[in-house]
Order: C-alpha cells, then structure tokens, then sequence
C-alpha cells in the first residue's frame, strides 16, 4: 500500500502543477463554450466539419449497438459515403470518440464535447512532452515543465484548436519518441507499435511525413548522444524499431486496409508540384516571421495572432515555440558539435518545409501544405531542452538585436512591397517590438542563478499568445445564425410521401459556406447537395471527369437532369429567377429567407432504364439513357423499351435501405449512389443480386418482371481482412509485451 501511495506521489509531484495549469487555462480560454453561452469558434475547414462529422458518428454508433450490426455508411453527403473510411482522420480514429459520443448523448451539445476534447487534447501534449522529456532524462523540472506548457501551447497547437485530427496526432506525437528512447536505453520495443497505430489512426497523412522525420531523429540523438557511433552502427540499431514501427501501421489494419482500397485512385492524389516548386514569397515570409515572433495574418486585415484564417493550404502553419529555440540556436558555450548536428536538423527541416512538392507528401500526395511544421516545433523544443540542460548556456546578447533588426529591415520591405494595410503593418511591428522585449528578458535571465525565470517567462508568454488566438476567433466569429434547422425539415417531412429525397440550393448567397448555417448538410441531412464530402467516392471518378465536376468535396449540380436522375426533389433558392428554366416547378414552403420549390416530374433515388449507350460521352440525357460498360452490355438482352418506374424508399439506416418496385418487363434499375464494393443487394428471397457500374460509376442492378422487395446492406470493402490483420499483430504485440515484462 506504501508502494502506491509512493508512486502516486511522485506522479502528482511531477504532473500534477502540469496538468492543473493546463487545465485551468483552458477552461478559461473555452469558458463561453463551456459555460453554453456561445458556439466553439471552429478554424479554417472545421468550421463546417466536425459539427456535422461528430454528430453523424453519434447517430452512427447509436445504430450499431441498436441494430448489433456493422453500421458504417452515411446518408448524410449527398451520393452518400463510406463514413467509416472516408472520414478516418476526422472522427473514425478519434481516441477521443467514445467521451465525445457520451457528451453528446447527455447534452445534445456538440460544441460542448468539442471544447472538452481540446482541453483534454492541450493536457494529453503537455504530460506526454514532460514524459518525453524525463525519458530523455531532462533533470530540471522548472525546464521539463517549461517546455512542456511550450509544447502544448506553441503556434502549431493554436492552429490545430479544432482541428482535431491535427491536434491529437500533436498530442500523442511524443509519445512515439518515448517508444524510441525505450529502445534504445531499455532495449524495449513494445511501446512503438501501439503509438504508431494510434498515431496513424488520428491522421494517417502525416505518416509519410513522420517516417521521415524519424530517420532524422534517429541521426540526430545517434550523433548528440552516441558520439562513436558509424553509419552502419546507426543503421543495425535502427531496424528494430523500423520494423516495430511497420508492425505498428499493420496494427491498423482495420483501417490501414479500408483505406488504401478507398484512396488508390483518388483524383485529387498526383498534384506534387502543384503551384511550382517554390512557396511564395509571402508564404516563405510568413513561415520564418513565426520561428521569430507570433505571425499576424498576411492575408487578411485582421491581426490573428498565430492563425490564419483563409483556407489557403500556404498559410497553415506557424512554428512559433516561443523566444527558447532562437535563443538555443544562439548559443555560444555548449558543444560546438552538437550545435552543428541541431542546426543541421534545422536546416534539414526548412528545406523540407520550402519545398512544395515534398509538403504534397504530407497531404496525401495532394495539395501541398505547410504541416511539415508540425515536426519542426517538436524538434526545436527537444533542441532546446537538450542545450539547456548542459548549464553551459550564456545570453546570445547582440546576435539578437543583429537578428531582428535584420528581420526588421527585410519586413520594411515586405510591407512595402505587398502594401500591407495599415493596421495588419501596425500590429506587426508592435508585435515584433513585444516578442523582442520578451526575447531579451528571457535571454538575460539565462544568466546562473536566473535561467528557471527565462523559461517560465517564455513559457507564460506562449500560452498568452495563444490565449489571444483563441480570444480573436471567439470575438468575432458569427454566432448568430439564420433559424434554417432540423425543426424546418422534421416538419416538413411528416407532410412529404418520400421518405428519402434530395434537395438541391444553388444560390452562390448560401452555397456552401455562408453564415447562414454551420454547413448545410447539418441541417437538411442527407438531403443536402451541398454537403462536405458529398462525392467523395472514387468510383464515380468517370462521371465527375466527363460531366466537369472538378471537385469531389462540394458536388454543385449544373445540369437539370443530373438533378432529376440523382433523387433532387426540392431546390431552395432566394429568388425565383436563380432556378433552372428548364424544369417546372410547384412552391412548396420558405425557410426564412429561402424558398423552396419542388420539380414537378423529380425522380426517386432509385428509377429503371431501358434505352442504353455504350460510351459514357454519348449520354444525352441522363435520365432516359443509361451508360453502361461493355462487359456489362450482355446483361442487357431481352430489355425493350417501357415507361420508367421508380423505387420507393420503405426504410433506410447506416446500414443501407429497402425498397420496393413492380416492373412489367425486364429492366435495369439505377441507384443515385456509387456503386462500390461495399454494397450487396438481396431480392425478396434473400438470393444475393449482381450488381455493375452504370452512368460512370452509380450502383446498376438487372430486374425481372414482377413485384420486388430490395434489400441493400453495405460493409466497409476490406474492413473484416483489415480487422483479422489488426488482430494478428495485435496478438504480437502482446506476446512482446509479456517477453519484455518477463525480462525486466
């Protein structure tokens, strides 16, 4: 009993300060949230995501445990998705899932559960960077819980506050190398494969660029702390935790699998050198202005401390970890040969981050962003907590006021150059005059006797800045919303005969992310067009490509029978003139300021065909000609021309639908939704039916003549060998664990 009482102790003595600070400032940083007084101010595309992601999860795992059955697919895009994969960064990987669904389930309040997960998400970095720190044997608690407070509230942390799939990864980001320090100072490899799953479950794009970043971790803490190692030396003690941490991607399996059967043509995968191979200059201005000080928004006029608020993947960054990795690089009495392997990992890291293709990596071989970042503030704080550690350090004095008055001079010319407004080019240099006021406080107080002040004094100003990040987005952002809500459809859907159909808003004013609703899919369900995610199918890749429709995040439809063969049976638009000419329409109701009419010859989500093309770009008119591929085209004999019949809806969940159609004569039955592999469809009989692409990629089926009861099911493609993979290594893993409890 002695025993614990003594560990629990030391536990409390060592985390218990850390994680009450921690705590404490972020129930008042959310207190409005917190308090129900005001909504959680999502940044950049979180503002109309986990709104919708988090609640859908929560219907989601609501229907499984009701039904007992896998329950993985939406209705909440438009073409409806597999949930489970296509939002595994958002919400499937959530280690945080099961407390978020609890807080909703209790308070119906979302952005309650999402304030609670980033003040659990700023505690989690803070403990697991002091854990990090002790495995590293830092010493100096002052400096441990320093840094650590640095590390949970630097500019990267400020840009991830909700921007979770981000701001768990950063989380649970040190744990991992206190998985590789216990390699190589315990001879323990247990640890490494169950981060890495976690980590590649909170947002599996940044394992490309983690992987990387672990050979150069690997370098760097071979050559600081293992001075005679060779190359080969560092190889042979690298492969075991290489092989851990693969090990740690196929304990994943039950997404790893899913996954890389939904991404592997994913027509936004390929754009590496998207926008040349260089950032811009305001971009790369900006990326250095954070090592220095907290960036303000170069791209707006509103001064954002550490944020940028645009949606430009060029601006997603800041690398600010307060005054202590300038005033590390800085240092003139520690090792000189250490200091030239940290700076070279510096060096290292910048080029990655400058260039534009390798940032492509980090997006999924998309767009490029600036997210190699995110690695860079962990390495100067472990720079930093190494070179302060020695107590060789001594104030860097001029070298500071060289460098920022330098920096000064090439800002003068930036703002002049780019005509910043006056009062973003005001608040800049007050802010460069401030953060350099608080560099040189920091760097005299590393003098002996006073190095402990420097640290807290960096570390309270870190978390004041990212206080004001938080402040500036609470004290602007648009609570008040236009009543457009679930209340308006539940109404209106008790009066409506379907039970499942679309909706469609075209007005530029609404579409897609006006103040008017958080995103729009929240509120009409799966009948919005509008929604996020909402053809984020790779299947119907050809439809897209032929038909121009560029993205398959927003599918915003342009052509009247593309609505009527997809299930649109409301349009909503502010004025009677934004609706299409070509169709007739009957008003059905307004919702405040937007009127909703229905098309009056609409058709149900599931309709028959019987004239067909054999070239996708021969269809004329959507809904009276079906494309259907070749290897396809013997399924079609015996099919003659008849009136078009439609399925009715009778039930629908997160499992799939059934519905029911007579048809006088043989005919194919198309289905507005991708026909991927996941789907299986039984006839009333529960024989199984075959299915194939149809329109470039939509569910196809052939049916007899008669009365048919339809069952459709759908199961995440790979999810069981996913799951069976998962389960083997996990079984490793554990056989591991047992060998080295035994050991020790």
């Amino acid at each position: 009993m002695s025993a614990e009482k003594s560990r629990l102790s030391a536990f409390l003595e060592e985390y218990g300060i850390l994680l009450l600070v921690t705590l404490a400032f972020g129930v008042i940083l959310f207190f409005p949230t917190l308090s129900g007084s005001r909504s959680f101010a999502w940044f950049n595309d979180q503002q109309y995501e986990n709104n919708i992601f988090y609640i859908e999860y929560y219907e989601i795992v609501r229907d499984c445990l009701k039904s007992r059955s896998l329950s993985l697919y939406s209705w909440n895009t438009f073409l409806g998705s597999d949930f489970f994969v296509s939002h595994l960064m958002y919400t499937s990987g959530d280690f945080l899932l099961p407390l978020v669904v609890v807080i909703y389930h209790f308070t119906k309040n979302i952005d309650l559960a999402m304030a609670v997960e980033t003040i659990l998400c700023l505690m989690i970095s803070a403990a697991a960077m002091n854990l990090y720190l002790r495995k590293i044997r830092i010493k100096d608690r002052t400096l441990r819980h320093s840094i650590s407070l640095i590390y949970a509230f630097s500019g990267a942390a400020a840009i991830f506050s909700g921007s979770y799939m981000f701001h768990r990864f950063y989380a649970l980001l040190p744990l991992l190398f206190v998985a590789i320090e216990n390699w190589y100072r315990e001879r323990k490899l247990a640890m490494i494969p169950v981060v890495t799953a976690l980590l590649f479950l909170q947002c599996f794009e940044l394992l490309f660029s983690l992987s990387f970043f672990l050979l150069l971790y690997v370098w760097v803490t071979s050559r600081v702390h293992r001075e005679k190692s060779s190359a080969a030396d560092i190889v042979k003690s690298a492969l075991p935790p290489a092989a851990a941490y693969i090990a740690g991607m196929f304990l994943a399996g039950i997404a790893l699998i899913p996954l890389i059967l939904f991404l592997h043509s994913n027509p936004r995968i390929g754009e590496m050198g998207a926008g040349g191979l260089l950032w811009d200059l305001r971009s790369t201005a900006g990326l250095f202005y954070s090592l220095l000080a907290a960036p303000l928004n170069f791209r707006s006029d509103t001064p954002h401390f550490l944020f940028y608020g645009d949606h430009h993947f060029g601006s997603e960054f800041s690398i600010y970890a307060s005054c202590l990795p300038l005033l590390a690089l800085l240092q003139g009495d520690t090792d000189r040969k250490n200091m030239r392997v940290w700076l070279a990992g510096e060096v290292i890291i910048f080029l990655c981050l400058l260039v534009r293709p390798l940032n492509s990596v980090i997006h999924a071989f998309s767009e490029p962003t600036f997210r190699w970042s995110y690695f860079l503030v962990f390495y100067n704080l472990w720079m930093c907590a190494e070179v302060f550690a020695d107590g060789n350090t001594k104030p860097a004095g001029r070298k500071l006021f060289l460098l920022f008055g330098a920096y000064a001079l090439l800002f003068a010319g930036f703002c002049a150059v780019y005509a910043i407004p006056g009062k973003d080019a005001v608040w800049t240099w007050l802010l460069l005059g401030l953060h350099l006021a608080v560099t040189l406080a920091a760097d005299f107080c590393l003098k002996d006797k006073r190095k402990a002040y420097g640290w807290i004094l960096a570390a309270v100003f870190t978390m004041i800045t990212y206080g004001i990040t938080i402040f500036v987005p609470y004290h602007s952002y648009p609570d008040e919303k236009k009543p457009m809500n679930r209340e308006y459809i539940n109404y209106f859907r008790e009066n409506d005969t379907d039970l499942m159909y679309r909706m469609h808003i075209p007005s530029a004013d609404v579409y897609p992310f006006s103040p008017l609703n958080k995103n729009l899919s929240q509120q009409f369900n799966y009948m919005s067009t509008e929604a996020y995610f909402s053809t984020f199918d790779n299947n119907i890749a050809p439809f897209l490509v032929e038909n121009g429709y560029v993205s398959n995040i927003i599918f915003d439809i342009n052509r009247p029978d593309h609505m009527r063969m997809l299930g649109v049976k409301y349009i909503g638009a502010l004025e009677e003139s934004e609706l299409p000419p070509e169709l007739s329409f009957t008003y059905a109701y307004s919702l405040d300021d937007l009127k909703v009419y229905q098309i009056d010859n609409y058709l149900h989500i599931g309709h028959t065909y019987s004239r067909f093309v054999s070239e996708l770009g021969d269809v004329s008119d959507y809904c009276e000609e079906l494309y259907v591929p070749a290897e396809a085209q013997a399924e079609l004999r015996g099919i003659t021309a008849h009136e078009k019949n439609q399925l009715t809806v009778t039930a629908f969940s997160h499992r799939g639908l059934t519905g029911t159609i007579t048809v006088p004569q043989k005919c194919v039955l198309f289905m507005g939704f991708p026909n991927s592999s996941g789907w299986q469809v039984y006839g009333r009989d529960g024989v199984q039916l075959e299915t194939f692409d149809v329109q470039g990629g939509f569910l196809g089926l052939v049916l007899e003549p008669g009365e048919h009861v339809l069952t459709f099911t759908f199961t995440p493609p790979g999810i069981r060998a996913g799951a069976l993979l998962s389960g083997i290594v996990l079984a490793a893993v554990l056989y591991g664990l047992y060998r080295e409890t035994r050991r020790r």
